[in-house]
């Protein structure tokens, strides 16, 4: 199926359970229709094992080997596990829906390939075994490559070609993540920088700066290897890999979030989950969960524009995003948020978000319709409620018309990641920046960028002139510029003094000093210094200072986030919170209750603008609207049965 650059998708993620009939099957995709998807993002295989019983089933090099050697004590389950997937794809065809179809889980190759092939796996520094959920090969290993291609044609042969018409991307793997000091990467590591490992740690931050890169590209690169491999093989359906927003928001380096947008080839798409919390059931949804998410979807939609790449996201509709063995579950409320803010700031950027997928329709222990924990909302309204405000949603995709111009510029320069990956000699959870404490950045700002380098902020600027109030760099006093960001600097600034329009400038000390902004007339008032490193400034210092700064102060204790004509503020505070919009009248304000219905809908008029005061509990939403949107009324404030 080749795709519509124009068209955009939302719909559920699904597994096709062995046990699942066709009619099982049709029944719940007709239901998934009839509210307004377009699209079924097949379950995937988690972890990469052969097992027709397990929680999460689908395709996997384990189940190509298992399913095409019948003397494999597997062999009964592998075929079990692809007749399923056949069966949902004829479903799909029967329904005309089109689907994403995963193949793989991470690098994982099965507990058979691991047995025979031990020195193919990927390990720590220490030289152990990489097991993440399952272990993972080398994806520099030759015997990996040969035995992937091998899984690929297969793949093409039994699936693809027989349902071309409907199959829209291929998920090569999901949640790949981490670095790797096999043999395999050590020998590409040394072919790529001429130096050994060891040879690196001796020469200081350059050295420690070039494996830091490399643990943090790792993933990037195996994304490309994977993605070219399957277009050589089949050019005619574009590829992805589900990439964990868990990662994407605490580490942002492992993979490295900006390069698998810049460097990853055409015919490859990324997708990203974004759930309110991506964490077992047990944690709630909190406020630097919210802050670190927001500042992760600004990025990602960023991203997308500045590399004109399509994307994709999974948001929520089970406990995984909303918590529902925690103390304080979320509600139908969080998800609509999540809904809002996934497709919001896509549209705020410009980014090309090509489809939303909500995270999942029926996986078991945590699925809409398979959660064994204690759930405060009833699964039906959920689902219909998501599902119809998703689709709502969908249409506002794509409007280059709707870009915000960015408030604000964050600046995440690799160089700093990448020598405190190496520094660290891990593989995995190298946290840099801590991003959980710009609370005031996520919660007010009408838009910002997020970016790797200066020279990307005054490139923006140049396309959206006086629109940035403030650059925020977070690095260390190590950090070296090169001579040609520090003239490119320097000229910006002179030009913003010149024309009196500077935006304030969060920098570390050292940062400041190379580029000599205290010696500069009009800048002394305009310079921050950060006072610790990145994952040590407090959210009391960026309240104190950015508040004043970003748009609507006065509603500083909740999100508020923009499409087009609507706002929408959303109460993570743990307490009961004002709206603060007494003086704005003309506006509509639609107030939600924790199921997502209509609680009451406020007019404000010059006449009540002063005397109501409009407050909202904790986990929920108001939505305001600057013009009569009767014809455009979301259906989520209505509650009805369906089939």
């Amino acid at each position: 199926m080749n795709q519509d650059k124009d068209k955009h998708y939302t719909g559920w993620a699904m597994e096709a359970y062995p046990e699942m009939s066709e009619q099982e099957m049709a029944f719940h995709i007709e239901r998934q229709l009839k509210e307004g998807a377009n699209i079924v993002w097949i379950g995937h295989n988690n972890p990469g094992e052969v097992d027709k019983d397990k929680v999460e089933p689908g395709l996997s090099y384990a189940v190509y080997e298992a399913y095409t050697d019948p003397t494999d004590p597997r062999h009964d389950d592998a075929v079990a596990l692809v007749e399923a997937q056949e069966r949902m794809l004829r479903v799909c065809r029967q329904l005309g829906v089109p689907v994403v179809f995963p193949v793989g889980y991470q690098i994982q190759m099965g507990e058979r390939w691991n047995r025979e092939n031990p020195e193919h796996l990927r390990r720590n520094y220490s030289g152990e075994i990489i097991d993440w959920g399952g272990m993972s090969a080398s994806f520099l290993s030759p015997k990996y490559q040969e035995d992937i291609t091998k899984f690929y044609r297969w793949v093409i042969e039994h699936f693809v070609e027989p349902f071309t018409d409907i199959i829209l991307m291929i998920n090569l793997a999901d949640e790949p993540f981490g670095g790797d000091y096999s043999r395999w990467a050590k020998e590409e590591f040394h072919r790529r920088y001429g130096i050994t490992v060891s040879e690196a740690f001796k020469m200081g931050n350059e050295g420690i700066r070039k494996l830091g890169e490399f643990q943090s590209r790792y993933i990037v690169d195996y994304a490309c290897w994977s993605a070219e491999r399957w277009h050589e093989l089949y050019p005619a359906i574009p590829t992805t890999m589900s990439f964990c927003g868990h990662h994407g928001r605490e580490e942002n380096h492992m993979p490295d979030i900006s390069a698998l947008f810049k460097d990853t080839p055409p015919h490859f798409q990324p997708t990203f989950d974004v759930y309110p919390r991506d964490g077992s059931f047990t944690h709630p949804i909190t406020e630097p969960d919210i802050t670190m998410l927001v500042i992760f979807l600004r990025q990602i939609g960023y991203l997308s524009a500045l590399h004109q790449k399509p994307y994709w996201v999974w948001t929520t509709g089970n406990s995984w995003g909303l918590g529902q063995n925690s103390p304080d579950k979320g509600n139908i409320t969080d998800a609509l948020a999540n809904q809002f803010y996934a497709v919001s700031t896509a549209v705020a950027q410009g980014g090309e978000l090509r489809g939303v997928v909500i995270w999942n329709y029926n996986v078991k222990s945590q699925g809409l319709y398979n959660d064994t924990n204690p759930i405060v909302y009833d699964p039906d309204e959920l689902f219909v409620k998501n599902t119809r405000f998703l689709s709502w949603l969908r249409g506002y995709l794509g409007q280059e018309e709707l870009r915000t111009p960015a408030e604000a510029a964050l600046v995440l320069p690799r160089e700093f990641g990448y020598r405190k990956i190496g520094e660290s000699k891990r593989c995995v959870w190298v946290r840099c920046y801590g991003l959980h404490n710009l609370h005031p950045l996520a919660k007010q700002a009408d838009n910002f960028i997020v970016t790797t380098s200066l020279d990307e902020v005054i490139d923006y600027d140049r396309e959206h002139p006086h629109s940035l109030k403030c650059i925020i760099f977070l690095s260390d006093n190590e950090e070296r510029l090169t001579h040609q960001t520090i003239a490119r600097f320097n000229q910006y600034v002179a030009e913003k003094i010149a024309n009196s329009a500077l935006p304030y400038l969060f920098f570390p000390a050292g940062i400041a000093e190379q580029l000599q902004l205290r010696e500069k007339s009009g800048v002394e008032s305009y310079l921050v210094e950060l006072p610790d490193l990145p994952e040590e400034i407090p959210s009391r210092f960026w309240e104190r200072h950015l508040i004043p700064l970003l748009s609507s102060p006065d509603t500083s204790p909740l999100y508020v986030v923009g499409l087009n004509e609507i706002k929408m503020l959303y109460n993570l505070s743990k307490k009961e919170q004002e709206l603060g919009l007494k003086n704005a009248p003309g506006k509509k304000v639609y107030e939600l209750d924790l199921s997502g219905s209509l609680k009451r809908r406020v007019e404000i008029t010059p006449q009540n603008a002063l005397e109501r005061g409009i407050r909202i509990a904790h986990h929920c939403i108001a939505m305001t609207f600057n013009k009569d949107i009767s014809e455009r009324d979301p259906a989520i404030f209505l509650k009805k049965s369906t089939t």
